[in-house]
């Protein structure tokens, strides 16, 4: 696997590569971050799927009753036995989810990289599995370069000596049945494993070196940087590509009139993508804050709770016909929700018993930010301060 092992263990794994690349301070960044993002319901699901794979793999067996995930899992499973007898490999000369490390690169440079076969006098096979659903190449793909550089490191220079060639892989499986996977290719010889080396060395140590040096960009969103929530040159920036809407938004003023057209238009409706993006990062920092017992000034946590659901049909039933309500006015072709009871009972001038709570309840479906009520916050001068970024280096 890639990004959950990388964000907890390494400084740098290969799936940040490029962003580093684009931004040198976003390692700082990610770093200084005191509540670190949970992963998204896509993220969790890759991680399911990538067990799945290597429990197949592993186990040398196909579980029975397979959820989706587990289909996913055997479909892909098959294609790796394909692309393993291509390059003249069996699936048992796998190293599955193995940990590599560029130590050589820097002390805490490394990852997992996900299926890998090598023997001496073959060429060197790796495969990275990959089940969003963004387009993802191989040619030129310096994570899928930074993990066969990890593999290289652990044999011996006899072993390398003996290399020619490697094959690097994407494997990505379709959303929907029948889940069928995409697979690209990419072989490369040593010279240009060599120089995509010197490219990774060169990204750790501008990393290193300027660790303030924040330049934003598409590629806050494009690669996924966890500080981009909370990151001020990244918000200048989308202040800037907004008109400043995000500064009159955050100063309470007035909010710029959209008199674009044409490309114009065209240009800053693109920028809604990434404008939607930083709206749900800012919401999730403040609901992961406050689920941390870090204080958010103005608000506090509450439960959040579904449209209510009756406890009881058949009890229900029975309290709606001693109302007085007639079988075809309450249950249609469903029972009608507790709310359009009490509307049909309004209308016909009928009292709710003092009971009528109990017959329903709102189920729990999570918490969200709410304001606090009678707080004493002064949110007029809380928000009134204009907001200065910091200057981009």
């Amino acid at each position: 696997m890639t990004t959950e092992t990388e964000t907890k263990h390494m400084k740098y794994g290969g799936s940040k590569m490029e962003l580093f690349e684009a931004c040198p301070g976003a390692r700082k960044a990610i770093d200084s971050l005191e509540v670190r993002p949970a992963a998204g319901p896509a993220a969790e699901r890759g991680t399911r799927i990538h067990g799945y794979v290597e429990d197949i793999l592993k186990r040398r067996r196909v579980p029975r009753n397979l959820n989706e995930e587990e289909a996913i899992a055997v479909k892909v499973c098959d294609k790796i036995a394909e692309i393993c007898e291509q390059y003249g490999y069996d699936t048992l000369d796998l190293r599955v989810e193995e940990q590599v490390l560029l130590n050589h690169l820097h002390p805490e440079a490394g990852g997992t990289a996900d299926y890998a076969a090598f023997k001496v006098f073959r060429d060197l096979l790796l495969i990275d599995l990959k089940t969003g659903k963004r387009y993802v190449a191989a040619e030129d793909n310096i994570q899928l370069m930074f993990y066969t550089i990890g593999v290289l490191q652990s044999l011996s220079l006899f072993e390398r000596a003996q290399l020619r060639q490697c094959h690097l892989a994407i494997i990505q499986p379709e959303q929907e049945e029948p889940y069928h996977c995409h697979v690209r290719v990419w072989t490369v010889d040593m010279p240009t494993v060599v120089k995509f080396e010197e490219r990774i060395r060169g990204i750790i140590s501008r990393a290193e070196k300027e660790p303030d040096n924040r330049i934003p960009g598409d590629h806050c969103e494009g690669k996924y940087c966890d500080a981009r929530r909370t990151c001020l040159a990244y918000q200048k920036y989308l202040n800037a590509q907004t008109g400043g809407a995000i500064e009159c938004a955050l100063q309470g003023s007035e909010m710029p009139k959209v008199t674009a057209h044409g490309l114009e238009l065209a240009k800053q409706y693109s920028v809604l993508k990434k404008l939607k993006d930083w709206i749900k990062c800012v919401e999730n920092e403040t609901l992961q804050a406050l689920e941390s017992g870090h204080r958010v000034p103005g608000y506090e946590l509450q439960e959040r709770r579904g449209n209510r659901q009756w406890a009881s049909d058949a009890q229900i039933k029975k309290v709606l016909r001693e109302l007085g309500l007639k079988p075809s006015q309450y249950e249609i072709k469903k029972l009608i929700t507790p709310a359009q009871a009490e509307a049909l009972l309004k209308k016909n001038d009928i009292k709710l018993p003092e009971d009528w709570a109990t017959f329903a309840d709102s189920p729990y479906i999570g918490k969200k930010v709410a304001t606090v009520k009678e707080s004493g916050e002064d949110f007029a001068q809380l928000f009134a301060a204009k907001v200065e970024a910091p200057p981009v280096a």
